[in-house]
């Protein structure tokens, strides 16, 4: 599952409120709570400073993204993909310009020979949003035969991953090559395509009402905190859940 997790901003000390607490630290008689309630306020401020700069920072660098051109080909599905080694030449550049920096890592996936990518998308203002991908684990051919080591599978997979979370995260388009077989969905519905069908599997897969209530936030949270984002499908999935798994009176 898509998810985003957001982090606070770092302490920046110089402004107003930070130099308000660093005088009343200083002078006698100042309650440990007003202290508390004045760095509160301090931290929450910083915090909106620093979202607000990230959210300005990535529409800005999202303008200058380029399409991303099929260079890649797969031989078994006689397909192309964009290359990843293509999508960090050109856009490293354009995101480091505005501030921002990528760190990618593994977790556990929940589902079945999967293979859990983590993105952490730092800004230079202190704000952080971690995106994560289940990306299938790739060591069986289009006939189910086995055509990879397990490594080898899990390596395919973890750059399968890194791939589209990239594409996910600057809202990238990818072009297909002037050879007269473009039509179709582009990579970026391809991979809101596979997300929902992925939600709709979790969903299919409640069988309680406690589980449907975490699995719920889950995807809200997915999808910008909003219902009304919700694709379809995954809506209809999760209303089926909720009625198959409502307490009885």
């Amino acid at each position: 599952m898509n998810q985003i997790i957001t982090t606070e901003a770092s302490e920046q000390p110089g402004t107003g409120l930070a130099i308000a607490l660093q005088q009343a630290m200083m002078l006698p008689d100042q309650g440990v709570e007003r202290l508390q309630k004045l760095w509160e306020m301090q931290k929450d401020m910083q915090d909106r400073d620093a979202a607000r700069a990230y959210a300005d920072a990535m529409k800005a660098c999202q303008q200058e993204m380029p399409s991303i051109q099929k260079r890649g080909k797969n031989k078994q599905t006689n397909s192309t993909y964009a290359l990843l080694e293509d999508i960090n030449r050109l856009i490293t550049p354009i995101y480091t310009r505005h501030g921002f920096s990528l760190s990618f890592g593994t977790d556990r996936s929940e589902l079945e020979d999967h293979v859990g990518i983590v993105c952490d998308v730092m800004h230079q203002g202190g704000y952080t949003k971690t995106y994560t991908y289940d990306a299938p684990i790739d060591n069986v051919g289009i006939k189910g035969e086995k055509n990879k080591t397990s490594t080898h599978g899990r390596g395919s997979a973890i750059s399968y991953g890194r791939r589209y979370l990239i594409l996910m995260i600057f809202n990238l388009t990818i072009g297909d090559d002037d050879d007269g077989n473009g039509a179709g969905e582009n990579e970026a519905q391809r991979i809101a395509r596979e997300t929902a069908q992925e939600w709709v599997q979790v969903a299919n897969g409640l069988t309680t009402h406690e589980a449907y209530t975490a699995r719920k936030a889950e995807v809200l949270r997915a999808y910008g905190g909003s219902a009304s984002n919700l694709p379809p499908m995954v809506r209809e999935a999760f209303n089926r859940a909720a009625a198959a798994t409502k307490p009885k009176d």
